[in-house]
């Protein structure tokens, strides 16, 4: 066998005379066999399990002296992951764009496109009545369609009636997609 790893072949030669010995004390038939895994073969789940076990109380500074930097990598985003998170949770600001995506796991997993529409819609403001008519700039806060409800964008999203259509096509879209409605 040829190799370009000193380190794999040292290990290698280790796994052969630990079965050559196995095999001598024990009279055990061993080989190696590649398997798939996590589906379910015998033996292999509970193997990793205890691997991986093993190697977490190793820990990497133990083994290295410092932790890799694809390592300090991931424990960064990780942190600011949790403090995005945190300050989410506790801002008094965003309550119309928190009722869309409670968690900031929700808004990662969404892939849509942002415009300045969109950012209008989950911010709450934009050129509908009920917020120009915060600024003087509207007669009346209700909506167009004639409901008596006020012109915001859970109206105009969920009920108004001059968005049935598109709302209907919408809903069918996120209904095949698998996402919420």
């Amino acid at each position: 066998m040829m190799a370009d790893s000193r380190n794999h072949l040292q290990h290698i030669e280790e796994i052969r005379s630990l079965m050559s010995s196995l095999r001598d004390q024990h009279g055990w038939r061993l080989g190696i066999e590649w398997t798939r895994a996590h589906v379910g073969t015998m033996g292999n789940e509970e193997a990793d399990r205890l691997a991986k076990e093993a190697a977490g109380e190793v820990g990497n500074q133990e083994v290295f002296g410092k932790p890799s930097k694809g390592r300090l990598k991931t424990q960064v985003r990780a942190e600011s992951f949790m403090r995005w998170e945190q300050i989410w949770q506790e801002t008094d600001d965003g309550n119309h764009t928190r009722s869309i995506f409670p968690t900031v796991a929700d808004r990662m997993r969404t892939t849509i496109k942002f415009s300045w529409r969109l950012t209008m819609l989950l911010s709450g403001h934009g050129r509908l009545r009920n917020y120009l008519y915060r600024f003087n700039l509207a007669e009346t806060d209700q909506c167009v369609c004639g409901s008596g409800d006020f012109q915001d964008w859970d109206h105009i999203l969920y009920d108004c009636q001059l968005f049935e259509s598109p709302r209907s096509s919408l809903e069918r879209k996120c209904i095949v997609s698998g996402s919420d409605w």
